[in-house]
C-alpha cells in the first residue's frame, strides 16, 4: 500500500508554505496546518481507516481538520480486505508540531495636555515566533483618509515576538474624535483593528493606567480631575485635607447669606498660617494649629452663642487666642487672629454606602468579583480566571450575578482584555427570570475562544436610579 500525503500551511525547510510537495518532510503549525491523505488501495476490495493526531477518518482520500492538541503528529492507516478480513497497517514517523497563537494588536490614544491638537497613537502587539521564522509585515496605519506604513522592532519573549510603537499626529482638531485603523500581518494571519481617540472636550475619560479619571477633558495623569462647574446638592464628606489654591466660597441657602473663607493677600501672609474672614449665618469647623486643640465657631442666632448644623450644635471652645480675640457678638466682619493658623474642614455626611459585596460567579470562572453602591453610583471591581476553555461563538457567557438593586438603568457595556490579550466585550444588565430578577455580568457573543487559566481584571462603574 502506497500513501500520499500533501501538507497545507506548514513549514518546509524553514519556510512557511501554503501547500507542500507530496510526501515531503514538514513541520505542523498547531491550529493552522491540515493534510490531504490518499492511498492507492483498491476501494472496492478494501476498507481504509486513517487516524491523524488521534482523530480517525473512515474513508480514503481525506482532507483533515486543522491539527490541534498534539505535541507530535503520527499518521496511522489501516487497510482491511473486505473478503478475508486481512489487515495491513502503515504508520508514519513523528512530525514535529510548533505552537502558534494568533497575532494580536492593542491600540490606545493620548491627547497631549500642553498641545491638545497633538494625539499619540500607541500600538502594541504580539505573535508566535514559529521557531524564529515568523515575520511581521510593515504596519499599515490609516487616519483621515491617508495611509502610511511603519516597521516596528520585534523583541523575542519565550515563544513570542512582541512589539510596541508610538506615533504622533499633529494638527488634530479638538472638536473631533479621530479614528485610527491599523492593519498587521504575520506569515499566518492578517488582522485589522480600529481605535477612536477622544476630542479635546469630553464628558468623561479614563487614563490608560486605570488609576485616573477626568470629567470635561481628556485624562492625562492618575487621579480625579473635574473641568466642569461642579454642583454638590447633598452633604459631602472629605476625610483628608482640602487644598484650596484660590478663594473658597460657601453659600448657606437656608439663610440666603454667604460667608467666605479666603487666603490673605501675599503681603499679609505669614510663613505658616493664613487669616480667615467670616460673615454671618454660617458654621464652619477649624483646626487650631497654634496649640493643637480644636476650635468650633458658631454664629450668633439670638438664642445663645451656638448654631445648629444638622443635629449638631457648635459653640466657642476655650482655645486661647482664638476665643479671646473673637467679638462676643460675632461681628460679621470679625477676623481670626494670626495666631489661630486655622484650616477649614467640611462638616457633612456622605451618601449611603453598601460597602463591598461579593458577586456570585458561575462555574466557568473562579476568583473574586465585588460590587459596591455609593449613592447612585455602582462600582464593579475584581479579578476572575477562566476555569475552563470557553467559546462565545454561539452566545453570551455569564461571568457572575449580583442583587438586582445594583443593576443599571439600561445595559452597560465595557471592554476589557484577558491576560492572553484577547479583547472581551462585557455587559452588565438586569436579567428577568421566571420568579425573580438578578443582575448579571456577561461576556457578549464574539468569535473568540478563551483559554483556561486566563485572567480578567474588571474595573467598571454605572449609575442606578
Amino acid at each position: 500500500m502506497n500513501v500520499y500525503i500533501e501538507p497545507h500551511d506548514v513549514i518546509v525547510n524553514g519556510e512557511f508554505v501554503h501547500t507542500g510537495q507530496i510526501n515531503c518532510d514538514f513541520q505542523v503549525i498547531s491550529g493552522v496546518s491540515y493534510l490531504t491523505i490518499l492511498t492507492d488501495e483498491n476501494k472496492i476490495t478494501h476498507d481504509v481507516q486513517i487516524t491523524v493526531g488521534g482523530k480517525t477518518y473512515y474513508k480514503d482520500g481525506i482532507t483533515t481538520d486543522k491539527i490541534t492538541d498534539v505535541t507530535e503528529l503520527y499518521i496511522t492507516i489501516v487497510s482491511t480486505n473486505k473478503e478475508t478480513g486481512e489487515q495491513e497497517t502503515w504508520t508514519s514517523d513523528a512530525y514535529s508540531v510548533i505552537y502558534y497563537s494568533p497575532l494580536r494588536l492593542t491600540l490606545t490614544t493620548e491627547r497631549l495636555e500642553d498641545t491638545p491638537t497633538t494625539v499619540k497613537l500607541n500600538v502594541s502587539g504580539s505573535m508566535s515566533s514559529l521557531n524564529e521564522i515568523n515575520k511581521l509585515s510593515p504596519l499599515s496605519i490609516e487616519y483621515d483618509g491617508k495611509t502610511g506604513t511603519y516597521t516596528p522592532t520585534l523583541t523575542k519573549d519565550g515563544e513570542q515576538y512582541t512589539f510596541s510603537v508610538t506615533i504622533s499626529f499633529n494638527n488634530v482638531s479638538e472638536d473631533i474624535a479621530p479614528v485610527f485603523t491599523v492593519t498587521a500581518a504575520d506569515l499566518i494571519k492578517t488582522i485589522t483593528t480600529s481605535c477612536v481617540g477622544l476630542p479635546g472636550d469630553v464628558t468623561v475619560d479614563f487614563y490608560h493606567t486605570g488609576k485616573g479619571v477626568r470629567f470635561g477633558k481628556v485624562a492625562t495623569r492618575d487621579g480625579f480631575e473635574v473641568d466642569f462647574d461642579a454642583f454638590f446638592n447633598k452633604p459631602t464628606e472629605f476625610n483628608d485635607e482640602i487644598i484650596c489654591k484660590k478663594s473658597l466660597y460657601i453659600h448657606n441657602t437656608k439663610q440666603s447669606e454667604n460667608f467666605t473663607v479666603h487666603k490673605n493677600e501675599p503681603e499679609d501672609e505669614t510663613e505658616d498660617g493664613w487669616i480667615d474672614k467670616v460673615k454671618k449665618f454660617a458654621a464652619i469647623k477649624f483646626s487650631n494649629y497654634s496649640d493643637g486643640e480644636l476650635a468650633k465657631i458658631g454664629m450668633y442666632n439670638n438664642t445663645g452663642l451656638q448654631r445648629k448644623v444638622g443635629a449638631n450644635y457648635y459653640t466657642i471652645l476655650d482655645t486661647g487666642n482664638v476665643k479671646d480675640n473673637i467679638d462676643q457678638n460675632y461681628n460679621p466682619e470679625s477676623t481670626l487672629p494670626q495666631s489661630g493658623k486655622a484650616v477649614a474642614e467640611a462638616i457633612a455626611m456622605g451618601p449611603e454606602d453598601s460597602g463591598w459585596v461579593k458577586c456570585s460567579l458561575t462555574e466557568n470562572f473562579s476568583g473574586t468579583l465585588q460590587i459596591r453602591k455609593i449613592g447612585k453610583i455602582v462600582y464593579l471591581r475584581g479579578e476572575v480566571t477562566f476555569a475552563t476553555d470557553l467559546s462565545c461563538e454561539s452566545g453570551a457567557q455569564n461571568i457572575g450575578m449580583y442583587d438586582e438593586s445594583y443593576a443599571p438603568l439600561s445595559a452597560v457595556y465595557f471592554v476589557h482584555q484577558d491576560s492572553n490579550l484577547n479583547t472581551l466585550r462585557v455587559a452588565s444588565y438586569l436579567q428577568n427570570l421566571l420568579v425573580t430578577s438578578v443582575g448579571v455580568i456577561t461576556i457578549m457573543k464574539q468569535n473568540t475562544t478563551f483559554s483556561s487559566g486566563a485572567t480578567i481584571q474588571i474595573n467598571a462603574y454605572w449609575f442606578v436610579d
